[in-house]
């Protein structure tokens, strides 16, 4: 199972907007990432291929999960940043 979206907000290592953005992606059993790998033909993303058109497709990857980075690459992405985020309760 793969989730993709469209984000017009800033997305770490891109320069452009709108951009396809792979969310939630599950992958299980011999079949890995097939739902993955799908997401990243979806032709209404490509240029030209609709009325929204994207030049880069972004994913993120919790910083300790090898097997996602390992897929990403497979997939074709390369990494371009790493982000830690903070958070501060306000009572």
């Amino acid at each position: 199972m793969a989730e993709a979206t469209v984000r017009r907000d800033y997305v770490n290592g891109c320069s452009t907007s709108p951009v396809a953005f792979l969310g939630r992606h599950l992958t299980s059993g011999r079949h890995g990432d097939d739902g993955a790998r799908r997401a990243c033909s979806v032709a209404p993303w490509k240029p030209g291929a609709g009325s929204v058109v994207c030049r880069e497709f972004a994913s993120d990857a919790v910083i300790d999960n090898e097997v996602s980075h390992l897929m990403h690459e497979a997939l074709g992405f390369e990494e371009r940043e790493r982000v830690v985020c903070y958070c501060k309760p306000l009572d």
